[in-house]
C-alpha cells in the first residue's frame, strides 16, 4: 500500500509541475514552436503517405522480370525482383540512410552477391561489394546475416511473390 500511495504522491507533483511550467511559458515561445512544428509533422506525414503509396504491396511485372515492393517506414522500403529469364531474385533493402541489395543467381537460399552503401553522414567508406565467391572466407559474417535477412524477406514475400 505504501508504494501506491508514492506512486500517487510522485504523480501528483509531477502533474503539477507541468502545469507550472506551462504557465510560464512564453506565448511568442509557444508560436515559435507551432510555426515550426506544424510544417515539421506535415513534411513528415507527406514522406509517409508518398513511400506508402509508392511501396506498399506494390506488385507489377514487365516481359523480364516480377517485381514486389512493401513500406517498412516513414522512408524505407524492401523491394524483390524475380529475373525470368535466368530465376535470379535480388532484393534491395532501401532503409534511410543505409541501402542493402541481396542477389541469390541460382536460387539455392544464399545470397551470392551484397552490395552496400552505408551512412553518408559518417567519415569513412560509404559502399561496399561482396561476391560470394571471394569474399566468403574473409567476410562470413556478412553473409551470415545477408543470408538470414534474404530467407526473412523471402518468407515475408512469399504470398506476393506466388501470385
Amino acid at each position: 500500500m505504501g508504494f501506491i500511495c508514492n506512486y500517487y504522491k510522485i504523480a501528483k507533483f509531477i502533474k503539477y509541475g507541468l502545469i507550472f511550467i506551462g504557465m510560464t511559458i512564453d506565448k511568442t515561445i509557444q508560436k515559435i514552436v507551432l510555426s515550426i512544428g506544424i510544417p515539421v509533422v506535415g513534411w513528415i506525414g507527406g514522406l509517409t503517405g508518398y513511400n506508402f503509396y509508392a511501396h506498399h504491396n506494390v506488385s507489377y511485372e514487365t516481359p523480364d522480370k516480377k517485381v514486389v515492393q512493401k513500406a517498412d517506414g516513414i522512408i524505407d522500403y524492401t523491394s524483390v525482383e524475380i529475373n525470368k529469364e535466368d530465376g535470379s531474385i535480388e532484393i534491395t533493402r532501401d532503409h534511410f540512410p543505409n541501402w542493402r541489395s541481396y542477389k541469390d543467381k541460382d536460387r539455392d537460399g544464399n545470397v551470392d552477391e551484397i552490395n552496400r552503401r552505408g551512412n553518408l553522414f559518417v567519415r569513412g567508406s560509404h559502399y561496399s561489394n561482396f561476391d560470394r565467391e571471394k569474399h566468403l572466407k574473409q567476410y562470413p559474417i556478412v553473409f551470415q546475416e545477408a543470408d538470414r535477412d534474404f530467407r526473412q524477406q523471402i518468407k515475408r514475400f512469399k504470398p506476393y511473390i506466388n501470385r
